[in-house]
C-alpha cells in the first residue's frame, strides 16, 4: 500500500498519533491526528492523507514526537508547530500553534538529519559548530544545561562539543560524539544513562565501555547503539527491549543476541509497546522486546533476542508495510528501510 499524496521522500519521522515526511526540495508533509495542530495546516483538521506543512520551503530536517513537530531550515535556523504545553516550540511563549514559528534564539542549527530531535518533554538540536541546544521541560535535568529549570528557549547543553547527532528519549537525552563516544543526560531510574548508576544528571555524563558508535536511538526508557563492538542497548528492559535474553534492566550496554552487523537502529518512544530494531546490509530488519498485536494475531509477544521481522529485499512487501512491522521506530531508521527497500 502506497501512501496517497507523497512522493520524493527523503526522510519520514512519527510521532504517537502523527508522522511527517521531508520531500526532496525541503517542503513538509504530514498526516494523522491534527487535534493541537501538529499537522502545520493552520487549522486542527486531523487528515487521513498527507497535507502540506505551511509555508515550509527550504527544510533539511525534520523530527516529530507525541502532539508537535519540527524542522531545520537550510539556513540553520529551526520551526516547530503544534502542541506547546512545556515550551516545545521554543518560542518564549507555552501558546501551541497550528503553524511553524521560529525557535527563538537558536541559530547554526547543523543541517544533516540526526542533528534534531523531539522528546515527548523537551527537543534538542546540534548546532553547526558541534555544540548542542535543548528546550522545554527540564524536571529531570534533560535540558543538559546544569539546571532542572524548564526553558521555552533553548538552552546550551554543557561541556558537549563535536557532537554530530542527537537523540530525545522520555525526559533524557543522549548525544554521539564525532570520536563515537556517547554521552547522556537527565532521568535515569532504569539506567538509560548507560553510566553505571541510577542516579539523574542534568549534565552529560559518558555511557561506560562503548566505543567508535555511529548511531544511536533513545526508547521511553532504553537506549541502543550500533559500535564496534556490535549492536547494544542499556536502561529499562521490562519486556526484553535490550535484546541480552533477559528482562532484567541494564545501567551499562549489553549486547543484543542476534544483532551482529547492524548498520542503524531505532527504538520505540510508545512506552505501551517498548521495542527496538535494527537494519543489517541491504536485506534484514530485525526487532527485539513487545510487539504489538497484528491482524492475523491478536495476541503480544515479547521477544527477548532479536527476530527477523522482513527481509527487505521481498519486493512483495510494501514499504508502507515495513513501515507498519517496525511500528514505532525513529526518522533514521525509517529512512534506511525506505532507501534499502527502492
Amino acid at each position: 500500500m502506497v501512501v496517497s499524496g507523497l512522493s520524493n521522500a527523503v526522510a519520514v519521522s512519527g510521532g504517537s498519533t502523527h508522522s511527517c515526511a521531508l520531500l526532496l526540495g525541503g517542503t513538509v508533509k504530514c498526516l494523522g491526528d491534527n487535534t493541537i495542530g501538529q499537522l502545520g495546516t493552520g487549522n486542527l483538521v486531523s487528515s487521513l492523507t498527507p497535507v502540506a506543512v505551511v509555508g515550509m520551503t527550504n527544510a533539511v530536517a525534520i523530527g516529530a514526537i507525541a502532539g508537535y513537530s519540527c524542522a531545520v531550515l537550510a539556513t540553520g535556523t529551526v520551526k516547530c508547530w503544534g502542541d506547546n504545553t512545556d515550551g516545545e516550540l521554543d518560542n518564549g511563549t507555552t501558546v501551541g500553534s497550528t503553524t511553524p514559528v521560529t525557535v527563538s534564539g537558536l541559530v547554526g542549527a547543523a543541517t544533516t538529519q540526526g542533528g534534531l530531535a523531539a522528546g515527548g518533554f523537551n527537543a534538542c538540536a546540534v548546532l553547526a559548530s558541534g555544540g548542542a541546544k535543548c528546550w522545554g521541560n527540564n524536571t529531570y535535568g534533560q535540558l543538559g544545561d546544569g539546571t532542572n529549570l524548564s526553558s521555552t528557549t533553548p538552552v546550551a547543553v554543557s561541556g558537549l562539543c563535536n557532537t554530530v547527532a542527537i537523540t530525545v528519549g522520555d525526559e533524557y537525552s543522549c548525544a554521539v560524539l564525532s570520536g563515537g563516544t556517547v554521552k547522556c543526560w537527565g532521568f535515569n531510574t532504569h539506567g538509560q544513562l548507560g553510566n553505571a548508576t541510577t542516579t539523574n544528571e542534568s549534565t552529560p555524563v559518558a555511557v561506560s565501555g562503548l566505543v567508535s558508535a555511529t548511531a544511536i536511538a533513545t526508547g521511553s526508557d532504553d537506549t541502543c547503539a550500533v559500535s564496534a563492538g556490535g549492536e547494544k542497548c542499556w536502561g529499562g528492559n521490562s519486556v526484553g527491549e535490550l535484546g541480552d535474553g533477559t528482562t532484567t534492566d541494564s545501567s551499562t550496554p549489553v549486547a543484543v543476541s542476534g544483532a551482529a552487523g547492524a548498520i542503524a537502529v531505532a527504538a520505540s518512544g510508545n512506552v505501551n509497546v517498548p521495542h527496538s530494531c535494527a537494519i543489517f546490509g541491504t536485506d534484514t530488519a530485525k526487532c527485539w522486546g513487545d510487539t504489538p498485536p497484528q491482524q492475523a494475531d491478536a495476541r503480544r509477544h515479547a521477544r527477548l533476542t532479536a527476530i527477523t521481522r522482513v527481509r527487505l529485499s521481498d519486493r512483495r512487501v510494501s514499504n508502507n508495510s515495513l513501515l507498519h512491522l517496525l511500528q514505532g521506530v525513529s526518522c533514521s531508521d525509517m529512512l534506511a528501510v525506505e532507501h534499502l527497500h527502492r
